[in-house]
């Protein structure tokens, strides 16, 4: 059973990710993108027990550079993720599915252990080098990719 801790920074980062990565998306939608930032701090990527290139935190996996684009300096919403109210009643209802996704043993990950994604009718690169796992909302989802 996965049994990391998390600070409060790093459910919050975590979920402002979700927010500005799928806030257009249903439950489930939002659900797959909180999965892929699971599996991202909790793979070992080389199986060597050192910390992985996008780090190790949920907070470091979601701010790496280039990897969630809503954190991107020329994101147009990257304003609004940052002041996004934890008063919110979106901000609250995407805690309580990031919450769940990072906490609970009994849900299973619809992404089929991914750690990267796209939007569906996008071509991206680094796809090729990925398995596909899921289609969930607007978004493609992949593992394997090293």
């Amino acid at each position: 059973m996965y049994s990391k801790s998390f600070s409060a920074t790093d459910l919050d980062t975590a979920t402002r990710t979700v927010w500005g990565e799928a806030r257009g998306e249903g439950e489930a939608g939002r659900r797959a993108v909180a999965w892929v930032i699971r599996n991202r701090s909790e793979i070992d990527l080389w199986e060597d027990g050192k910390a992985d290139w996008w780090g190790e935190t949920l907070s470091e996996v979601c701010l790496k550079k280039y990897q969630f684009s809503c954190w991107n300096s020329k994101d147009p919403n990257l304003n609004k993720l940052k002041k996004l109210s934890r008063t919110d009643n979106e901000y609250k209802l995407i805690l309580s599915i990031v919450s769940e996704v990072l906490l609970s043993p009994v849900v299973e990950d619809p992404t089929s252990g991914a750690t990267h994604y796209h939007v569906k009718g996008l071509s991206v690169l680094w796809a090729k080098a990925g398995r596909w796992t899921a289609n969930v909302g607007n978004h493609v989802f992949y593992s394997d990719i090293r």
